[in-house]
């Protein structure tokens, strides 16, 4: 699979049912910073329910990465640029590129990649 970072070697991990932190170990996975589950649990204290915002903001820093929060329509997903992560109340995917208008997301859960309308992402965001 084409990606923005080039060819897609091999699947993405899931982490578990913590779908925010899967897709930032993905997230990781796909720009090259080597980050294993267990040594990010280990390095930040990750609460007992999952990942949250704060949490995932101190595993951004620890990883040198710059963690934004953005408004979600789907005029702001038309003009965001892949890899990102996009969360919802129980939910996150990370989009690791496009396909022609549709985004590419991986599912944390099961680490595969769906072709995915920018509607239907907006919508699965909002809630």
């Amino acid at each position: 699979m084409s990606t923005p970072q080039g060819e897609a070697t091999e699947p993405v991990r899931p982490a578990g049912d913590d779908p925010l932190l899967g897709s930032f170990l993905a997230l990781c996975h796909q720009i090259g910073i080597d980050r294993d589950e267990t040594v990010v649990r280990g390095a930040i204290d990750i609460p007992a329910e999952g990942c949250d915002s704060p949490t995932l903001r101190r595993l951004a820093d620890h990883a040198g990465l710059r963690l934004d929060r953005h408004s979600v329509d789907v005029a702001s997903l038309q003009g965001c640029v892949p890899p990102y992560i996009l969360a919802s109340k129980d939910d996150a995917w990370l989009v690791r590129g496009r396909k022609g208008a549709n985004l590419l997301v991986v599912d944390s859960r099961t680490g595969e990649t769906h072709e995915v309308e920018p509607e239907v992402a907006a919508e699965v965001a909002d809630r």
